[in-house]
C-alpha cells in the first residue's frame, strides 16, 4: 500500500504500489496483474501504508442480512466533525422541517422528542462537491431504511455518534 486507507475507502490508482518480493509459505499476496481489479473496490479491512495486499481484503461491501444500506448527505452542522470510520455506530435523528421549527420557534414540546434511527458507518464520510456538505453511506435494519431515505431525500435528517 502507496498510503493508509481505511476500511471502505475506495481504492484508487495511486493508493497501491507494485513491489517484487520473495514470500515464505503460506503467506498470501496479490500478483500485480491484478491491479486493475482492485482499482475502484472498496477496502474491507484498514489497509496501512506498506502493507501486502492479502486476497480478499478489497472488494464490493457486503450487506448484512436484514440490513440495508442509506446514502445521507449532511450539510455542516448535521455531522460530528470528529472522525467516523467505517464500524462506527451512529444514531440518524429526525430534524424538524423548517416550517415547523418556524412555526414553533426555537423550541420544542418535551413530549415530542426526535424520532432516531441506530445505524453502523460504511464508509467514513466524504465532502461533496459542493464543499459544503458531506456524503455518508450507513447501514441500518431493512425496515428503516424507506422511512430514512424518505427524510434524507427532505433534507431532515443529523447524526450523533454513540458509544460502544
Amino acid at each position: 500500500m502507496a498510503r493508509d486507507v481505511a476500511r471502505g475507502e475506495q481504492l484508487r490508482s495511486g493508493d497501491v504500489g507494485v513491489v517484487s518480493i520473495s514470500v515464505a509459505e503460506g503467506v498470501s499476496t496479490l500478483p500485480a496483474s491484478e491491479l486493475d481489479r482492485l482499482i475502484g473496490g472498496h477496502a474491507k479491512v484498514d489497509l496501512p501504508a506498506g502493507s501486502l495486499l492479502g486476497a480478499g481484503s478489497v472488494g464490493a461491501l457486503p450487506i448484512t442480512p436484514g440490513t440495508a444500506r442509506v446514502g445521507l448527505r449532511l450539510p455542516a452542522g448535521r455531522v460530528p466533525t470528529s472522525p467516523m470510520p467505517a464500524g462506527t455506530r451512529i444514531s440518524v435523528v429526525e430534524v424538524a422541517e423548517k416550517s415547523e421549527t418556524q412555526a414553533s420557534g426555537t423550541q420544542r414540546d418535551a413530549e415530542k422528542a426526535p424520532r432516531s434511527t441506530d445505524a453502523v458507518v460504511v464508509r467514513a464520510p466524504v465532502r461533496a462537491e459542493d464543499r459544503a456538505s458531506w456524503l455518508l453511506d450507513v447501514e441500518v435494519n431493512a425496515d428503516q431504511a424507506p422511512r430514512l431515505a424518505d427524510l434524507a431525500s427532505r433534507d431532515r435528517v443529523a447524526v450523533i455518534v454513540r458509544g460502544p
